[in-house]
């Protein structure tokens, strides 16, 4: 599992931006950069000022976990009803903050095309609904990928003055120009031999749009076939990001305190079956430990990846 390693203090003194969820100018922004951002090769601002804080990020303070939308996403993504918050829910709570960074004059690339290679998180204690947190995000580092240049927006949630989950997405652009930053390590599943399948999912063709009504993420890849034609692919995929959270929502019970990670493999093209598997857990403990998600005939790996519950790394 790739760890964190963003430097940055507990305490952000981050530019403040009000917290608004993402919609669909938002959205239309992000496709225009596809013109706008043509022929901009230049590197995103990374690194840290003589403070020690981030060169390009920003925050939002007392933003409310609303129940309904708690209960929407629990329901497209699988999630036993519980009285805390998926962990993956707080990866979709930060989206309208990181889409200000990837839409900010400061960051070079257009949005169209990148690809999301892997996310993590690091829940220290559970969130519940009604909590009222404080979030940041900020570009942290750039990664060195085989296939081009990718970079790593990082979270911090805190709940009054503790910090309760933080996470990492990491996107590539894909350049023939020799990339910079740390090299990237490929996850590598432990012990498959040891996996046996854990449920298999019949993923329809309005996943997508159903994930987009929940989360904000309405790239046009997932929403329709005749709209991911236009960008190259046969039919609409699935959102990496549903992917991963259907993945643990599979498990089952998950700790309460935990690390899980994701790295996205394959396009999950709709509609479609695929099977989840994971190593054998003892039916009285929360399951941890590596999992896969995978086609039907087993000829696509779509995902891979783990959860840990925190104490055992």
């Amino acid at each position: 599992m790739n760890a964190f390693v963003a430097q940055t203090s507990s305490s952000l003194e981050l530019p403040s931006w009000r917290y608004r969820r993402v919609g669909g100018v938002t959205m239309l922004r992000a496709g225009m950069t596809s013109w706008t951002r043509r022929h901009h090769s230049a590197l995103p601002p990374t690194g840290y000022d003589v403070r020690g804080l981030p060169e390009l990020g920003v925050q939002s303070s007392n933003v409310q976990v609303r129940a309904r939308d708690v209960r929407a996403y629990g329901k497209v993504c699988g999630y036993a009803f519980s009285r805390h918050v998926p962990p993956t829910y707080l990866h979709v709570l930060s989206l309208p903050l990181q889409m200000a960074l990837l839409l900010d004059r400061r960051f070079p690339w257009p949005l169209p095309g990148l690809v999301h290679l892997s996310s993590s998180l690091r829940q220290i204690r559970p969130v519940h609904p009604g909590d009222e947190l404080n979030l940041a995000v900020w570009i942290d580092r750039l990664v060195s990928h085989p296939k081009g240049q990718a970079v790593v927006l990082a979270c911090r949630v805190k709940q009054a003055s503790d910090v309760v989950w933080e996470g990492e997405n990491v996107y590539l652009r894909r350049t023939e120009a020799a990339s910079v930053g740390e090299s990237w390590r490929p996850f590598v599943l432990p012990d498959w031999a040891g996996m046996t399948m854990v449920e298999s999912w019949k993923v329809a063709s309005d996943i997508g749009r159903r994930y987009a009504w929940v989360s904000g993420d309405a790239n046009p890849i997932h929403l329709h076939a005749w709209l991911a034609r236009m960008f190259g692919f046969r039919s609409a995929i699935a959102h990496g990001m549903w992917v991963f959270a259907r993945a643990l929502a599979g498990l089952g019970q998950l700790p309460p305190r935990l690390r899980a990670y994701v790295e996205f493999r394959s396009a999950v093209t709709l509609p479609t079956r695929v099977s989840l598997w994971a190593t054998a857990w003892h039916r009285d403990r929360p399951r941890t430990g590596p999992w896969m998600v995978q086609s039907m005939d087993g000829s696509r790996i779509h995902a891979i990846g783990e959860c840990v519950a925190l104490g055992e790394v």
